[in-house]
């Protein structure tokens, strides 16, 4: 079968889209239950404090006269003037959504829901009767055409707003966009994929983005032969999202079509041209997880390949993600918390400076990672969570409003620098540049979430204490977190107690 023809119709993929009703959007509908408690607890790393300046950030950094278009590029220096319009994008507005309930879960902020409501509105009213989201607007991408990450995002966020009161109107939501996904899938012999950084038209024409040229070459709908083909280098990126979506789905509603369908994807991604090649070393890249490139790309697929291991209970599958862990872990500074935005960049003809940064999605992805391993009992990687989220994620927050002020030195950007703070950006391993990032805000906000959530279990009865950070929980008093911290504190110089108030939260990750 020919790549290049159109993509055939999923069986079972002709739902509609179901009906925005005013109900489903109702403010009261996105506010998290839970209550709040005053503890007193050690003054270490807040969490918490993290997720409600994260909210601030996450629903201001859009455009409200673009759609709610998130701005990609806030900077802040000397000769900056804050957002650019020029870097306004659709792709991320599922991203801060999906990350909203559970910032709200950890800290119980009600602030700016009426503009969390907006962007909601936004996003599903532009979703047809084929279950894909289109863009209303230009900007990275075509106006009137549908980009499947964007769609696949969406569905996971309209998850966690089903989590939030167990309204059975998201999941129809989230199946109406898996529909359309699946609807759009190219198959090729044993396999499925989407074209890289492509959309779809109306017609089923898949047309390229407008951010610029491949420097990989690739012909799209072609099927990718190398993981680094395209602008962005990230294939295995664009089939992510959606693979977390279908075995979602395929566990809600377990069907021989979906499961043939994650299958194809799932052999798709394992190609040995999605890894790297280290057969003159003695062994099969492909076989164990051994990637180079986009770090944030590989760090996403291991995401979705845990997801389908997790939907299949494929213990193969779950052992390649653990050891491909491990060989990122041998990329970075793990007890700084540090990775590069890229693994070998020149190999694959991008600039060596990417090398040297780190953005917060990767790490982001790390936590969740690590997170998830642990909780499988792949692995003990507690002490990763906390050397990422100590050491690399929470310095890449931008929480003080008077050091961005200083940065601006007055600029235009020094104005209105509040309004957009407690995003995330990107740094070398001793500076950070003064721009904050719409991938790295949403995607960093995640990973602050499993972190927290990571911090306690419980099993049987028995609570565990996974990480010496605050978290209130039903499960421990927290009289007794302050005896074990005591005793901690006897032999090591930790910070003092102090006082404050805590959510106790429900909505766990997935």
């Amino acid at each position: 079968m020919s790549t290049s023809q159109l993509p055939a119709l999923a069986k079972g993929a002709t739902s509609r889209k179901p009906e925005l009703s005013d109900d489903l959007l109702r403010i009261e509908k996105l506010r998290c239950a839970g209550r709040f408690e005053t503890a007193t607890l050690p003054d270490t790393l807040d969490l918490t404090g993290r997720a409600r300046w994260a909210v601030n950030n996450l629903t201001h950094n859009v455009d409200p006269e673009y759609s709610y278009y998130v701005y990609q590029s806030i900077e802040f220096g000397p000769d900056d003037a804050g957002p650019q319009k020029s870097s306004r994008t659709f792709d991320i507005t599922g991203k801060n959504l999906r990350a909203l309930p559970w910032m709200r879960t950890m800290c119980g902020s009600e602030e700016f829901l009426a503009i969390e409501q907006a962007m909601l509105r936004s996003m599903l009213s532009n979703v047809r009767e084929d279950g894909l989201l289109y863009f209303p607007v230009e900007g990275f991408r075509p106006a009137n055409t549908s980009y499947p990450a964007v769609n696949a995002i969406m569905a996971l966020a309209c998850e966690n707003y089903h989590q939030l009161k167990g309204d059975p109107g998201w999941l129809d939501w989230s199946r109406s966009l898996t529909s359309g996904l699946a609807s759009i899938a190219i198959r090729v012999e044993d396999r499925a994929f989407y074209p890289p950084e492509c959309t779809i038209d109306p017609n089923h024409k898949w047309v390229w983005n407008t951010r610029g040229h491949a420097i990989l070459p690739y012909v799209p709908p072609e099927e990718p032969y190398l993981d680094q083909q395209g602008l962005e280098g990230a294939v295995k990126w664009e089939q992510g999202y959606a693979i977390r979506v279908l075995a979602h789905e395929y566990q809600r509603n377990p069907t021989p079509e979906m499961r043939e369908l994650i299958e194809r994807f799932t052999r798709f991604m394992l190609k040995p041209g999605m890894w790297e090649n280290t057969t003159l070393d003695g062994y099969k890249g492909y076989e164990h997880g051994i990637f180079s490139g986009h770090f944030h790309g590989n760090t996403a697929a291991l995401l979705a390949l845990l997801d389908v291991a997790e939907s299949r209970k494929n213990n193969t599958l779950r052992d390649f993600v653990r050891e491909a862990y491990q060989h990122v872990l041998s990329n970075g500074i793990a007890r700084m918390g540090w990775y590069p935005c890229w693994i070998s960049p020149t190999k694959y003809e991008r600039d060596p400076i990417w090398a040297l940064m780190s953005e917060g999605d990767g790490p982001s992805e790390l936590i969740q990672l690590a997170v998830r391993l642990s909780d499988s009992g792949l692995g003990d990687y507690w002490d990763d969570v906390d050397s990422i989220a100590r050491n690399q994620l929470a310095e890449q927050q931008f929480t003080d409003v008077e050091v961005m002020r200083r940065a601006a030195k007055g600029s235009p950007a020094a104005a209105d620098v509040a309004r957009y703070a407690d995003g995330f950006g990107m740094g070398s391993l001793t500076a950070m540049r003064p721009a904050m990032f719409g991938c790295c805000s949403a995607n960093g906000a995640i990973g602050l979430y499993y972190a927290w959530h990571g911090i306690t279990r419980i099993d049987d009865r028995v609570a565990t204490v996974n990480l010496l950070l605050n978290r209130a929980s039903p499960w421990i008093s927290s009289a007794a977190i302050c005896r074990m911290r005591a005793e901690w504190n006897s032999k090591t110089n930790l910070p003092r107690l102090c006082s404050s108030a805590f959510r106790v939260g429900r909505i766990s990750p997935k």
